[in-house]
């Protein structure tokens, strides 16, 4: 929008350059508008952001750092030559005033009325923590030789008192410590677990030259409980199948396995065997179908009539004792549907 700024700006006939000096001031306004309407008291209205935790007096909740307000800015001195500023906003929870201002000299912020700071300061000895000295100490203590020797003092009394939390550290690893054993223990896990990482890499090898996965890169994921659950419950699955495919000889399922099984594989080849075994013994207690579904075809019953007109006998679906004779119930003889007393066309009888 920089380049927009010369642009679309109306001026009026009786606009003066020499007596106006811009649009701001023929319409008597000001640049910032409601911001700079106390310009003329050195005045102006910004954002302002809190620096710390404070607490409001006014309504005693607390007020976070980082929340903002429209702060009046206003220049009340001098530091040197840096100018301090004072801030004054209202609380956004309350009508209280809160000001504030600068503090040059201490590179802080300082709450004058309205409100009051919540101290967090951080206690370095407090914490153990190791300082680093900074410049104007490292030069007293090179150019001042009482306070080095005050320094070195000090450093030793804190020496004296750690001395012997070091030592319990250093006799209870000298207690501990065997070189040689923690590195055999090492050497071990690692050729154990070397050992272990080839082996997965042969057995993934083949799995992907079965499955012509060989140049695919295919990573094989380690194999947890769930795969070998969801493999037991597949392989009884896949049983079944096989078992209710040949309903009438399922005792062929069981294969006679004429060739020695190695001793590895007995224990998981009995255990496979049991689980047919099971299978079947529980298909033979469920009640079959007496009768073949595939030949089985039902046909609708149909009411035969003699050449007399007595209506014949009802065959219903239950009559189907063999395949031929389902739909073989019409006679040789071709059967009247109407009878008639006389030549002429008018219907005495019908039999339906």
């Amino acid at each position: 929008m920089g380049e927009r700024k010369g642009t679309n700006k109306y001026y009026p006939p009786d606009f003066d350059p020499n007596h106006h000096r811009n649009l701001n001031s023929y319409h008597g306004t000001h640049a910032l508008r409601q911001r700079g309407r106390k310009a003329g008291q050195g005045i102006i209205t910004i954002r302002f952001e809190m620096p710390f935790n404070c607490w409001c007096l006014t309504c005693k909740n607390p007020i976070g750092m980082g929340v903002r307000y429209n702060a009046e800015k206003k220049k009340v001195g001098m530091y040197h030559s840096t100018p301090i500023y004072q801030f004054s906003m209202p609380c956004h929870l309350c009508a209280g005033t809160i000001v504030m201002q600068t503090d040059p000299k201490n590179f802080q912020y300082v709450i004058l009325e309205g409100a009051r700071r919540k101290v967090q300061k951080w206690d370095s000895e407090e914490n153990e923590q190791v300082l680093i000295a900074d410049h104007s100490e490292k030069k007293q203590l090179a150019t001042d030789a009482m306070y080095h020797l005050e320094h070195n003092v000090t450093d030793k009394r804190k020496a004296s008192e750690i001395i012997p939390a070091i030592q319990e550290v250093q006799i209870d690893r000298l207690k501990h410590e065997d070189d040689f054993t923690l590195n055999q223990i090492a050497r071990k896990k690692f050729r154990e677990a070397k050992k272990q990482s080839e082996e997965k890499l042969v057995r993934d090898n083949s799995l992907l030259k079965r499955l012509s996965l060989t140049g695919s890169h295919v990573e094989l994921l380690p194999e947890t409980e769930d795969d070998s659950t969801m493999a037991k419950v597949m392989f009884l699955t896949h049983s079944k199948r096989n078992i209710t495919a040949n309903p009438l000889n399922s005792t062929s399922l069981i294969r006679n396995r004429n060739s020695h099984v190695p001793a590895s594989k007995a224990k998981s080849a009995s255990k496979a065997d049991n689980i047919k075994k099971s299978t079947i013994s529980t298909l033979k207690k469920t009640p079959r179908m007496s009768m073949d579904p595939i030949i089985y075809r039902p046909c609708k019953s149909k009411k035969l009539i003699n050449k007399s007109g007595d209506s014949g006998i009802e065959e219903s679906e239950s009559s189907l004792s063999t395949p031929n004779r389902f739909c073989n119930h019409v006679t040789d003889s071709p059967v009247e549907l109407v009878t008639y007393e006389s030549s002429d066309d008018s219907h005495s009888n019908i039999d339906v």
